[in-house]
C-alpha cells in the first residue's frame, strides 16, 4: 500500500500462473481519493479511522472478486466462464461495449478461443452476437451453461 497526494493505492500481486506456456500473474489495483481533511492526518491515527475503513472495504471487495475469478479459472470450463461473465454484464438482455478481445482478456484466453466459445453459445440459440453487442436470447439456458 502506498500514498500519493491524498490518494491511497493498494497493489497486490498474486502468485503467477500460466495459460498454455505463457507465464502471467494477476495484478489487483485499488485506488481512491482520501478527503483533504483526512489526508493531512497521520495514517493509522484516530483521525484517519474512516480512511482505514474505506481501504479495508475496498480491499475486501476486491479480494472476494479475485477469489471468485480464481475459482472459475480452476474449476470451470471456458463456456461456463463466458456464460457467467455475460450474466454479470447483462442489462435488459443485452451486453454492450464488450468485444471478443475484451472478453478474452477478462478470462485469460486468446481471442480466437473466446470467439469459438461465443459461437457455440450462438449456435445453441442462447445469444446473438453483434459488434461490441451481445443479446441474450435465452437467459435460463445461459444460467444453466454458467452452472448457476
Amino acid at each position: 500500500m502506498f500514498y500519493s497526494r491524498g490518494a491511497v493505492h493498494d497493489l497486490t500481486m498474486l502468485a503467477p500462473f500460466g495459460r498454455y506456456d505463457e507465464p502471467i500473474g494477476i495484478l489487483i489495483t485499488t485506488s481512491f481519493d482520501v478527503p483533504p481533511r483526512e489526508s493531512n492526518h497521520s495514517r493509522g491515527s484516530h483521525h484517519g479511522g474512516t480512511s482505514a475503513l474505506r481501504i479495508l472495504e475496498a480491499v475486501s471487495k476486491r479480494m472476494v472478486e479475485v477469489e471468485r475469478q480464481l475459482e472459475e479459472l480452476a474449476f470451470k470450463g471456458l463456456i461456463p466462464r463466458i456464460a457467467a461473465l455475460l450474466l454479470r454484464e447483462v442489462e435488459e438482455n443485452e451486453v454492450k461495449g464488450l468485444s471478443h478481445q475484451d472478453i478474452a482478456e477478462r478470462l485469460g484466453v486468446h481471442r480466437e478461443t473466446a470467439t469459438n466459445a461465443l459461437n457455440e453459445l450462438k449456435t445453441a440459440g442462447i445469444i446473438e452476437i453483434g459488434r461490441k453487442h451481445i443479446t441474450v436470447t435465452d437467459r435460463t439456458r445461459l444460467e444453466r451453461a454458467a452452472g448457476e
